[in-house]
């Protein structure tokens, strides 16, 4: 693309907003510089395109002007071709280039939009392939890098020639929320060419895990089993290492970290089947309520968002008692208890990096004030119940004492609103006592053993999994070849709100980190116009 080259941006506007502005932000990674962006709406999405105008401006660094709509017949595919090839011939007539993008709208509109291109003779075509679905409504950089491909027809762009820039040196960490973790991960990718990653904690030297990013899903190459940690310790003379208050294995925590990231595949079929048949049922013969109450073991497990999120709208409602929130929160609110805790685990990951990675000081891997292993686990679980929290019903406190009383208080509540009452446990011991007094109740098994077989990471739960692991061990990092970046769950003044939105702390180098940084930051801009404009517009 010559400098004096000017183009013109045509799409059409569907009812996602991310599927007409993240082709032309691919686009614009790849060095293109657009002059205008023309909008093609119908009736029905006339909000869309008006809401969309102020994103469009942000993106492409457009004034008010260079956004324009125009309404289009979708009904009539011939009438639309019609009005879309005219659009088409009158930029180029005036010495623009044009660029039609057929991502977006039903497949009458992206039919039209083709035919238009072709007889108009736009100079280049555009659809943005994304091979999984569930990213649909994520804006371009927070898509794996592996799910989505620009495909072009008719391509008569050269590619824009870019000079290199010394980036200015970043200083600290970002903070950024953890599904906002893939701008990261694709720029450190992008920046070493290759598509494997390995995730260990740098203080202690453990190599945690080995990943290959492909097109179809993400490959384990490698995983720390027990015996992996125990050949570990045992190379270095420190069998029977334990971190942290209470102290724990690194692969007890390496396996937890692993449930509550929902990456170990615990056996959980019998109670999801037993809840989707009660939620059917309910659907069937109405107005029945499906109850769910969970002892303290699943909340840390993350077992509702990890494996029954897509039967919370159905029905499923989770109890939740004051007594079990108390105890959650009892970990963190003593800040006395969390300062003493805190010196005392500083003082045995100090002694164990000595010990595993010969490292004489932490950096800022670890920082000298932070928060506790078990306030950071309550956290977690904070996070998990805000995710749930407009399912979540509260039951008040119970005059009697222990899990036994508080199990005996949902199923009051549920026999007083009608509702199923099911119980989700990871203590076996306990499961059987409550079906000896009529609960339908399931123990939950988590012994399964760290194996490759037992692993299951997608893209989906990739950044949770990352979020994990970052709070269970504090920081880890992520590195590509020889390029890294740094996650860490920790440091001095994080806010309680911070824990509970699931923020993160990520460093990189400072080409990788700025390009990141500068595509969150847009992207949450833009979604922001979007929600403010798309409401005005009802």
């Amino acid at each position: 693309m010559s400098v004096e080259d000017r183009w013109i941006y045509v799409t059409c506007v569907g009812t996602t907003p991310e599927a007409v502005y993240s082709p032309l932000w691919a686009l614009i990674e790849e060095g293109l510089k657009v002059d205008l962006v023309h909008l093609l709406h119908t009736e029905g999405t006339r909000r869309h395109a008006e809401a969309l105008r102020d994103a469009i401006r942000i993106l492409a660094n457009l004034d008010e002007d260079s956004v324009r709509i125009s309404k289009v017949e979708e009904v009539n595919i011939e009438e639309t071709v019609k009005q879309a090839k005219s659009i088409v011939e009158e930029y180029r007539s005036h010495g623009f280039k044009v660029i039609v993008d057929i991502t977006p709208g039903r497949k009458p509109m992206s039919i039209s939009m083709f035919q238009a291109a072709m007889q108009g003779e736009a100079e280049l075509i555009t659809y943005l392939h994304l091979l999984n679905r569930e990213f649909e409504r994520e804006p371009y950089p927070l898509i794996p890098m592996w799910l989505v491909r620009l495909v072009k027809f008719k391509d008569q762009v050269k590619a824009a020639s870019k000079q290199p820039t010394r980036a200015p040196v970043v200083l600290g960490y970002d903070e950024v929320r953890y599904q906002e973790v893939y701008p990261y991960i694709n720029e450190l990718c992008r920046s070493t060419g290759r598509s494997q990653v390995t995730i260990e904690v740098p203080y202690l030297g453990f190599k945690l895990l080995s990943l290959d990013f492909k097109d179809n899903g993400v490959k384990v190459m490698h995983v720390a089993d027990k015996k992996y940690f125990q050949e570990y310790l045992s190379t270095r003379e420190v069998e029977g290492l334990s971190l942290y208050k209470p102290p724990k294995s690194p692969y007890s925590l390496f396996k937890d970290a692993l449930i509550a990231g929902g990456a170990l595949k615990l056996d959980v079929k019998p109670l999801i089947d037993a809840i989707r048949r009660e939620v059917e049922e309910k659907e069937l013969r109405g107005p029945r309520l499906v109850a769910l109450a969970l002892d303290t073991n699943m909340i840390y497990a993350r077992l509702v968002t990890n494996h029954l999120s897509e039967l919370l709208g159905r029905g499923l409602k989770v109890l939740l008692s004051d007594e079990v929130h108390d105890e959650i929160q009892r970990q963190y609110l003593n800040k006395s208890r969390l300062t003493s805790d805190w010196r005392e685990e500083l003082k045995s990951i100090r002694e164990a990096a000595k010990a595993l990675s010969k490292l004489k000081e932490l950096g800022d891997l670890v920082p000298n004030q932070g928060t506790p292993y078990k306030a950071r686990l309550a956290y977690h679980a904070e996070l998990e119940l805000a995710q749930v929290k407009g399912y979540i019903e509260r039951i008040p406190k119970t005059e009697g004492q222990g899990d036994l009383a508080i199990m005996e208080s949902y199923k009051k509540h549920s026999e007083n609103v009608g509702a199923t009452l099911i119980v989700a446990t990871g203590d076996n011991s306990f499961a059987e006592a409550l079906r000896n007094r009529g609960f339908t109740a399931y123990y939950v098994d988590q012994s399964i053993d760290v194996k490759k077989e037992n692993i299951e990471i997608t893209y989906r739960n990739l950044p949770k999994l990352i979020l994990s692991l970052a709070t269970y061990f504090i920081a880890i990092r992520i590195t590509s070849a020889n390029t890294s970046i740094t996650v860490r769950s920790t440091w001095e003044d994080k806010k309680p709100p911070q824990w509970t939105e699931g923020i993160l702390q990520v460093k990189a180098p400072p080409q990788i980190q700025q390009k990141a940084k500068q595509q969150i930051d847009k992207a949450n801009k833009i979604k922001e116009t979007l929600t403010s404009k798309i409401k005005t517009n009802i």
